[in-house]
């Protein structure tokens, strides 16, 4: 089945099978996923506007690094309020709610969008607050009036870990046992989700459905390998990821042998800024006994400790193999990343997931998408644009910049709102245990317990750095707008070498001998 072009996006869906899919709306009755998309989507349809993106970035290399090391581009800056929950591992999972008053009323039936970033972000990444700010500003001021919930990784964002556990995609545990806190106090609100990839390394009852989510890069691989796993007991109605990291196998060869900018900036940049968790929370991975069920005598983790904190040349394929991969149980890297890859499973998806990524993603580029896995299941329909790089989709607009896949995200949630979507199945509680846990009753290592907001400011490390140097909260203030000013200044100025060392090292073979030479 060959692909349908719009304009510039070319997209693989398989509309032969549509009659008992879709978005079932409980007003309109069923509709094809195709059908939904031309009607609700335009930006993704045949009568959607070219992406078009700005001559200051040229190639998806440069889209990559501005996105992480940029200024968001959002208007205004996403305010959140925090809360916290343990999971039965002893794991710490911080919550960041937007607008931070929408949440106060059990009566409010307004839609929530849960966020799931991508490897070393959260709420503040450039990228979440560009795609939150339309989609939570208020109708009346031209937004979608939706409220969200950021899932921070373990470890991201200034949360403390509180278990020898980091993120991977296929831990769904912890998504699951979001979703049950959620439904534990909005047992009636439709639940969206949206997912991303990369981050700022080096700065710092009757239910109605859970609609959908957004997924970002590893945070959109994490989705759909939930998706997969649950099939049609799925408690998401519906999902949109943006640059999605189908396969991990690939992606770490092309950090690790590909192009120079991938090899020499982005795969030591991940893998610092990994280490760089470990070693902000070394206790959590030491203070072990042998029986704690990891599998790792204390040698052992001792060794994987010294392997990350002291190679000087750490990227984020050695920092899996020597860390994550083996505190996770895997006994090589290989089995790892074809494990973790949610392209071997996006057959067994079995609700609408839409996928856009870019060609000329540098960790996912255009030979590494499934083409096929999209084509053979009606669920699954994939968007490619020919540029945009790795959450980029920068353009230029009455002289500021944008980031052109905000549109169809807003397009995709207004259209799901407008719908009233039927509900899915969700988790069955069990009553607290004698420490107030609250488990799914089908899968016990999924369940949550609620955290004082004292022993949340505990382990925020972003709150305790800030309050140590800083007496008062002007300087605090202060403090921001000379960073943001640093930054922005210094993003240009990286943004322009990577641009012009890209289109040399494009040119000819020739040119980047000469290139390789000269360093």
């Amino acid at each position: 089945m060959s692909p349908v072009s719009t304009t510039n996006i070319r997209i693989y869906h398989n509309d032969v099978y549509s009659a008992p899919l879709a978005v079932r709306s409980s007003s309109k009755g069923a509709q094809s996923l195709s059908e939904f998309m031309n009607n609700a989507v335009p930006s993704l349809s045949s009568s959607g506007t070219i992406f078009t993106p700005t001559s200051l970035l040229p190639g998806g290399i440069a889209q990559t690094v501005y996105s992480n090391a940029g200024p968001s581009t959002a208007s205004r800056k996403v305010r959140f309020s925090r809360k916290s929950i343990m999971v039965p591992d002893g794991g710490n999972i911080a919550l960041d709610f937007t607008p931070p008053m929408a949440f106060e009323s059990t009566c409010d039936k307004t839609p929530v969008i849960i966020v799931l970033h991508g490897a070393l972000g959260g709420s503040k990444a450039s990228y979440v607050q560009a795609a939150l700010e339309p989609l939570t500003r208020p109708k009346a001021q031209g937004g979608s009036g939706l409220r969200a919930v950021v899932f921070n990784f373990r470890g991201c964002n200034g949360t403390r870990l509180t278990s020898p556990r980091l993120y991977h995609p296929r831990m769904t545990d912890d998504l699951r046992s979001i979703i049950l806190y959620l439904r534990s106090f909005l047992p009636a609100v439709p639940l969206y989700a949206l997912g991303t990839q990369a981050s700022r390394p080096y700065w710092t009852l009757q239910l109605t459905p859970l609609s959908a989510y957004t997924g970002f890069s590893m945070g959109a691989s994490l989705l759909s390998c939930y998706l997969a796993e649950t099939g049609e007991s799925s408690s998401i109605s519906a999902a949109f990821c943006i640059s999605n990291v189908f396969d991990y196998t690939g992606c770490t060869a092309e950090l690790d042998s590909g192009a120079f900018i991938s090899r020499r900036i982005l795969n030591p940049v991940i893998g610092f800024g990994h280490r760089k968790i470990v070693a902000a929370n070394k206790d959590a991975f030491l203070a072990l006994s042998d029986e704690d069920g990891l599998g790792l005598s204390s040698q052992q983790r001792k060794k994987a400790m010294s392997k990350v904190l002291w190679n000087p040349s750490i990227t984020m394929s050695s920092f899996t193999a020597d860390f994550v991969a083996p505190f996770e149980g895997y006994d090589s890297l290989a089995n790892f990343l074809e494990e973790t890859s949610c392209k071997n499973v996006l057959k067994d998806v079995r609700v609408p997931l839409v996928c856009l990524n870019a060609h000329d993603d540098p960790l996912m580029k255009g030979s590494l998408l499934p083409y096929s896995e999209a084509q053979a299941n009606a669920y699954v329909m994939l968007a490619v644009t020919p540029q945009g790089g790795h959450i980029g989709w920068y353009t230029r607009q009455n002289g500021r910049m944008n980031q052109w896949f905000v549109k169809p995200v807003c397009e995709y949630f207004e259209g799901l709102d407008k719908l009233h979507l039927s509900a899915r199945p969700s988790p069955i509680m069990l009553d607290p245990d004698v420490s107030m846990m609250r488990h799914q009753a089908d899968r016990l290592s999924v369940g949550f317990r609620q955290v004082p907001e004292a022993y949340i400011r505990s382990l925020d490390l972003t709150t305790v750095s800030q309050s140590s140097i800083f007496a008062s909260p002007q300087m605090m203030v202060l403090h921001g707008r000379l960073t943001d000013l640093v930054r922005l200044f210094l993003s240009f100025i990286f943004v322009i070498i990577v641009s012009h060392t890209c289109c040399l090292l494009d040119a000819s073979s020739w040119s980047n001998l000469l290139l390789f030479k000269t360093f």
